[in-house]
């Protein structure tokens, strides 16, 4: 967690830490929603098998936002 906190001060300004820790703090909460309590809802609907498929898509794709995004300067 601490490499992606110094990414995300040395990437934001200083005026802009408040708003960039919210933002962090908002995604850590919807993700931690989406893994716990979305899966449980589409456990209802789907068979596990595909909950499961489809949570490995969803950490896929934030991986690849990962690997696309830029470097500090």
């Amino acid at each position: 967690y601490m490499s992606g906190l110094r990414w995300e001060l040395e990437s934001l300004n200083r005026d802009q830490y408040s708003l960039g820790s919210a933002c962090v703090i908002s995604g850590y909460r919807i993700g931690l929603l989406i893994a716990g309590a979305g899966a449980l809802i589409l456990s209802t609907a789907f068979n596990w098998n595909h909950t499961y498929l489809l949570m490995g898509l969803l950490v896929a794709l934030g991986s690849c936002f990962i690997f696309i995004a830029p470097d500090p300067s």
